[in-house]
Protein backbone atom coordinates (compact mmCIF):
# COMPACT_ATOMS: atom_id res chain seq x y z
CA UNK A 1 0.00 0.00 0.00
CA UNK A 2 2.55 2.42 0.82
CA UNK A 3 4.26 1.50 -2.45
CA UNK A 4 1.13 3.00 -4.31
CA UNK A 5 0.91 6.12 -2.23
CA UNK A 6 4.27 7.10 -3.43
CA UNK A 7 3.25 5.75 -6.88
CA UNK A 8 0.56 8.22 -7.27
CA UNK A 9 1.75 11.11 -5.66
CA UNK A 10 4.84 11.08 -7.78
CA UNK A 11 2.21 11.01 -10.82
CA UNK A 12 -0.06 13.39 -9.43
CA UNK A 13 2.29 16.27 -8.25
CA UNK A 14 1.29 19.84 -9.55
CA UNK A 15 0.35 21.01 -12.48
CA UNK A 16 0.14 16.97 -14.23
CA UNK A 17 -3.41 16.39 -13.81
CA UNK A 18 -4.89 20.14 -15.37
CA UNK A 19 -3.76 22.75 -17.77
CA UNK A 20 -0.73 25.30 -16.77
CA UNK A 21 -0.22 28.37 -16.39
CA UNK A 22 -0.85 29.94 -19.66
CA UNK A 23 -1.51 33.14 -18.40
CA UNK A 24 0.25 36.74 -18.33
CA UNK A 25 0.97 38.78 -15.20
CA UNK A 26 -0.69 41.77 -16.39
CA UNK A 27 -4.65 43.25 -14.83
CA UNK A 28 -7.31 41.60 -16.69
CA UNK A 29 -9.89 44.04 -17.61
CA UNK A 30 -13.14 43.59 -15.93
CA UNK A 31 -15.76 41.33 -17.74
CA UNK A 32 -12.89 39.51 -19.38
CA UNK A 33 -14.15 36.21 -20.85
CA UNK A 34 -11.59 33.56 -21.63
CA UNK A 35 -11.92 30.19 -23.28
CA UNK A 36 -8.32 28.41 -23.24
CA UNK A 37 -7.75 24.48 -24.70
CA UNK A 38 -4.85 22.83 -24.50
CA UNK A 39 -2.43 19.61 -23.40
CA UNK A 40 -0.13 19.46 -20.65
CA UNK A 41 2.75 16.14 -21.16
CA UNK A 42 4.95 14.95 -18.80
CA UNK A 43 6.95 11.93 -18.25
CA UNK A 44 4.27 9.57 -16.96
CA UNK A 45 0.62 11.27 -17.46
CA UNK A 46 -0.48 13.53 -20.58
CA UNK A 47 -3.42 15.62 -19.64
CA UNK A 48 -5.72 17.47 -22.47
CA UNK A 49 -8.58 20.19 -21.61
CA UNK A 50 -10.14 23.18 -21.39
CA UNK A 51 -10.50 26.69 -19.29
CA UNK A 52 -12.78 29.01 -18.72
CA UNK A 53 -11.61 32.29 -17.29
CA UNK A 54 -13.01 35.90 -16.16
CA UNK A 55 -12.90 38.65 -14.55
CA UNK A 56 -15.12 39.99 -12.39
CA UNK A 57 -13.29 43.30 -11.36
CA UNK A 58 -9.89 44.75 -12.99
CA UNK A 59 -7.19 42.75 -12.14
CA UNK A 60 -8.78 39.33 -11.19
CA UNK A 61 -9.01 36.72 -12.83
CA UNK A 62 -10.84 33.65 -12.08
CA UNK A 63 -10.52 30.18 -13.92
CA UNK A 64 -11.63 26.69 -13.62
CA UNK A 65 -10.60 23.74 -15.92
CA UNK A 66 -11.66 20.59 -16.93
CA UNK A 67 -10.54 17.48 -19.02
CA UNK A 68 -8.63 13.52 -19.16
CA UNK A 69 -5.21 12.68 -17.73
CA UNK A 70 -4.07 9.62 -19.78
CA UNK A 71 -1.41 7.57 -17.55
CA UNK A 72 1.36 4.97 -17.96
CA UNK A 73 0.88 2.96 -14.78
CA UNK A 74 -3.35 3.81 -14.09
CA UNK A 75 -6.36 4.33 -15.75
CA UNK A 76 -7.54 7.67 -17.42
CA UNK A 77 -9.32 10.00 -15.11
CA UNK A 78 -11.46 13.16 -15.10
CA UNK A 79 -9.58 16.16 -13.71
CA UNK A 80 -10.90 19.67 -12.52
CA UNK A 81 -8.89 22.73 -11.58
CA UNK A 82 -9.87 25.81 -9.70
CA UNK A 83 -8.47 29.16 -8.98
CA UNK A 84 -7.48 32.40 -9.40
CA UNK A 85 -4.83 35.19 -10.76
CA UNK A 86 -4.73 38.81 -8.87
CA UNK A 87 -2.61 41.26 -10.63
CA UNK A 88 -0.69 43.52 -8.11
CA UNK A 89 -0.93 47.03 -8.37
CA UNK A 90 2.19 48.57 -8.69
CA UNK A 91 4.45 50.14 -11.02
CA UNK A 92 7.23 47.81 -11.73
CA UNK A 93 9.46 47.33 -15.57
CA UNK A 94 7.81 43.65 -15.33
CA UNK A 95 3.45 43.14 -14.47
CA UNK A 96 3.80 41.04 -11.47
CA UNK A 97 0.55 38.56 -9.86
CA UNK A 98 -0.21 35.77 -7.67
CA UNK A 99 -1.52 32.90 -8.51
CA UNK A 100 -3.28 30.08 -6.75
CA UNK A 101 -4.97 26.59 -7.37
CA UNK A 102 -6.41 23.64 -6.47
CA UNK A 103 -6.89 20.47 -8.68
CA UNK A 104 -8.37 17.32 -8.21
CA UNK A 105 -8.43 13.98 -10.39
CA UNK A 106 -11.30 11.59 -9.88
CA UNK A 107 -9.68 7.84 -9.98
CA UNK A 108 -11.40 4.96 -10.21
CA UNK A 109 -10.85 2.25 -7.05
CA UNK A 110 -7.27 0.38 -8.22
CA UNK A 111 -7.52 -3.57 -7.97
CA UNK A 112 -4.97 -4.53 -4.91
CA UNK A 113 -3.17 -7.89 -6.46
CA UNK A 114 -3.36 -11.06 -4.63
CA UNK A 115 -0.17 -12.75 -3.24
CA UNK A 116 -0.15 -16.78 -2.16
CA UNK A 117 -3.83 -15.84 -1.48
CA UNK A 118 -3.27 -12.76 1.09
CA UNK A 119 -4.54 -9.47 -0.24
CA UNK A 120 -6.98 -8.27 -3.69
CA UNK A 121 -10.03 -6.64 -3.53
CA UNK A 122 -10.13 -3.13 -4.29
CA UNK A 123 -8.98 0.35 -2.70
CA UNK A 124 -9.83 3.95 -3.37
CA UNK A 125 -7.64 6.86 -4.63
CA UNK A 126 -8.12 10.60 -3.43
CA UNK A 127 -5.45 13.14 -4.45
CA UNK A 128 -5.93 16.72 -4.35
CA UNK A 129 -3.17 19.66 -5.03
CA UNK A 130 -2.40 23.06 -3.90
CA UNK A 131 0.01 25.31 -5.63
CA UNK A 132 0.78 29.01 -5.23
CA UNK A 133 3.44 31.18 -6.64
CA UNK A 134 4.15 34.59 -8.11
CA UNK A 135 4.31 34.92 -11.10
CA UNK A 136 5.71 37.70 -13.54
CA UNK A 137 5.43 38.75 -17.05
CA UNK A 138 6.63 41.13 -19.91
CA UNK A 139 4.92 42.62 -23.07
CA UNK A 140 7.74 42.39 -25.60
CA UNK A 141 5.29 44.69 -28.10
CA UNK A 142 8.06 47.01 -28.80
CA UNK A 143 10.48 44.32 -29.41
CA UNK A 144 8.43 41.26 -31.16
CA UNK A 145 4.80 42.45 -31.70
CA UNK A 146 2.08 40.92 -30.39
CA UNK A 147 4.58 38.36 -27.52
CA UNK A 148 4.84 38.24 -23.91
CA UNK A 149 7.09 36.30 -22.14
CA UNK A 150 6.29 35.14 -19.01
CA UNK A 151 7.65 33.29 -15.47
CA UNK A 152 6.64 32.30 -12.43
CA UNK A 153 7.97 30.73 -8.68
CA UNK A 154 6.06 28.96 -5.87
CA UNK A 155 5.19 25.53 -4.20
CA UNK A 156 2.66 22.48 -5.14
CA UNK A 157 1.31 20.20 -2.60
CA UNK A 158 -0.32 17.04 -3.06
CA UNK A 159 -2.36 15.29 -0.43
CA UNK A 160 -2.71 11.66 -1.27
CA UNK A 161 -5.13 8.79 -0.15
CA UNK A 162 -4.44 5.51 -0.64
CA UNK A 163 -7.41 3.15 1.32
CA UNK A 164 -6.60 3.87 4.74
CA UNK A 165 -2.97 5.36 4.50
CA UNK A 166 -2.26 8.83 3.61
CA UNK A 167 1.13 10.69 2.29
CA UNK A 168 1.74 14.58 1.12
CA UNK A 169 4.35 16.04 -0.43
CA UNK A 170 5.73 19.67 -1.34
CA UNK A 171 7.69 20.43 -3.82
CA UNK A 172 9.03 23.74 -5.59
CA UNK A 173 7.14 24.63 -8.69
CA UNK A 174 8.86 26.54 -11.19
CA UNK A 175 6.84 28.14 -14.68
CA UNK A 176 7.85 29.83 -18.05
CA UNK A 177 6.72 30.47 -21.18
CA UNK A 178 5.19 32.62 -23.73
CA UNK A 179 1.96 33.82 -25.52
CA UNK A 180 1.84 35.05 -28.98
CA UNK A 181 -0.80 37.13 -30.13
CA UNK A 182 -2.59 36.33 -33.26
CA UNK A 183 -5.29 38.64 -33.48
CA UNK A 184 -7.20 40.51 -31.17
CA UNK A 185 -9.29 37.74 -29.98
CA UNK A 186 -7.03 34.69 -30.92
CA UNK A 187 -3.52 33.97 -28.97
CA UNK A 188 -1.46 30.96 -28.45
CA UNK A 189 0.71 29.89 -26.23
CA UNK A 190 3.44 27.42 -24.84
CA UNK A 191 5.17 26.39 -21.51
CA UNK A 192 7.66 24.29 -19.49
CA UNK A 193 7.01 23.59 -15.56
CA UNK A 194 9.31 21.99 -13.25
CA UNK A 195 7.66 20.29 -10.38
CA UNK A 196 9.86 17.76 -9.56
CA UNK A 197 9.66 16.32 -13.05
CA UNK A 198 9.52 18.76 -16.23
CA UNK A 199 6.10 19.11 -17.84
CA UNK A 200 5.71 20.92 -21.26
CA UNK A 201 2.05 22.26 -22.90
CA UNK A 202 0.64 24.43 -24.97
CA UNK A 203 -2.64 25.56 -26.31
CA UNK A 204 -4.85 28.37 -27.92
CA UNK A 205 -7.06 31.30 -25.91
CA UNK A 206 -9.87 32.90 -27.40
CA UNK A 207 -11.08 35.88 -25.84
CA UNK A 208 -14.99 37.34 -26.17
Amino acid sequence: VVMMVMLVAGMALSQGYSLQVGEAASAAAQGTLRATAGINVGDEVMFYGARAAYAPIEGLLVFLDGGMADSDAMDSAMSVQGGAIYALPVQMPVDLAVRGAIAKPFFDDIEIPSYYGYGGGTMSIDVLVMSAMALASKDLGDQMGGLTVYGGAGFARVTVEVGDVDDSSTELYLAGGAIYKVTDQLSVYGEVDLVDDPFFGGGARMDF
